[in-house]
């Protein structure tokens, strides 16, 4: 039972969606049309790119943000990985620092990025987070993101 839905998942949603996805990279410049999420952020499982406005609470997929890169490295992220957080500031949001408490290191040890962080958000920024509280690696830790910087809107359709 267990390995027959193993194998419909895979050949129903994750074959086609791979498929997809290598279509997709030839036909669509703006990012990727599936990403599988890994992390403890967000729902471990496959997202699919949708053409939902960026708005609070909507998820979003996004490069590495260059004050994120070498933290990241040290988790073994490939520098072409995209990271995947939820809307949770727009602009002209305030961003109370007490209301978004930040550790200082992660399980291991290693120091998290610090940056100061803005009383508001920018025209032309988000503010994103994790669903997990601090230890998500999030804008508590690289700051707010350019909205010209996302590649889209994205939505969990398969879960792990």
């Amino acid at each position: 039972m267990k390995g027959d839905i193993a194998q419909r998942l895979f050949r129903f949603v994750l074959l086609p969606v791979a498929a997809l996805s290598l279509f997709g990279i030839v036909i669509d410049a703006a990012g990727p049309i599936a990403i599988v999420n890994e992390t403890p952020s967000l729902p471990r499982g496959l997202y699919l790119r949708t053409f939902e406005p960026i708005e609070r609470g909507a998820i979003v997929a996004f490069p590495q943000p260059a004050a994120a890169r070498a933290y990241l490295q040290t988790l073994g992220y490939p520098e072409s990985a995209y990271l995947l957080k939820r809307v949770t500031r727009l602009p002209g949001d305030a961003i109370a620092a007490e209301a978004l408490p930040r550790l200082a290191t992660d399980r291991r040890g290693v120091a998290l990025p610090h940056i100061e962080t803005k009383t508001t958000v920018a025209e032309g920024e988000v503010f994103v987070t994790g669903d997990t509280g601090a230890r998500s690696f999030d804008s508590r830790y690289f700051g707010p993101l350019r909205i010209a910087d996302t590649v889209g809107t994205y939505r969990l359709v398969a879960s792990w």
